[in-house]
């Protein structure tokens, strides 16, 4: 949707409520698994949708409530923008765009009065996970992690990130030398994708 047009919609939403939005949450998604190398029209597709689908949607709440100096915008990125994933590399750099964006807008908007949420769910079964080839640990389904970020957003966290083991373990790869990282994760790969 255009920048424009997400922001009519917004209007009219408002108007159809009777007043303005206090919350908005950014979860447009694709995810396209494949190698760096491939074609960057996949990567240029999420990167549109996840990255600037959440920029368009808050451009056009945010400043509404800054004026109103309250609100909370809850944009939902991936434990897989922690760390560059191989074979999810356009994906893990969408996700990662926008932990970086909703980071630092956090901070900017404090003084304001508006709250900013990152969720960062692990994998979650949905259409963007149904057609993985691959295992995947810790498979959520919609309606538990759907509770999940709602009680998150509810009691005001700044950061959302489940299932609990994935977080662990994604935190703890962040913190491993490149090319210790490499060597665990070129295993997984040639063993779970191959060649």
């Amino acid at each position: 949707m255009s920048p424009t047009k997400l922001t009519s919609a917004v209007r009219a939403g408002e108007k159809a409520l009777g007043g303005p939005f206090d919350m908005a949450i950014a979860n447009a998604g694709v995810g396209v698994t494949g190698y760096a190398a491939k074609d960057v029209s996949d990567a240029e597709r999420m990167m549109q949708v996840n990255y600037f689908g959440m920029l368009h949607l808050f451009h056009a709440v945010i400043p509404g409530m800054m004026e109103r100096r309250t609100g909370r915008f809850a944009g939902i990125a991936s434990i897989a923008g922690l760390r560059g994933l191989p074979t999810a590399s356009g994906y893990s750099a969408s996700k990662a765009a926008m932990q970086a964006f909703l980071e630092a807008a956090r901070v900017e908007l404090a003084p304001f009065g508006v709250r900013i949420t990152t969720v960062n769910p692990g994998f979650i079964a949905t259409a963007i996970t149904e057609k993985n080839k691959f295992r995947m640990p810790f498979l959520m389904k919609a309606d538990k992690a759907a509770r999940i970020i709602i009680d998150g957003i509810e009691r005001g966290a700044r950061v959302v990130e489940f299932p609990r083991p994935m977080s662990l373990i994604m935190r703890f790869v962040r913190l491993l030398p490149a090319a210790v990282y490499d060597r665990v994760v070129g295993g997984y790969v040639r063993r779970e994708v191959g060649p």
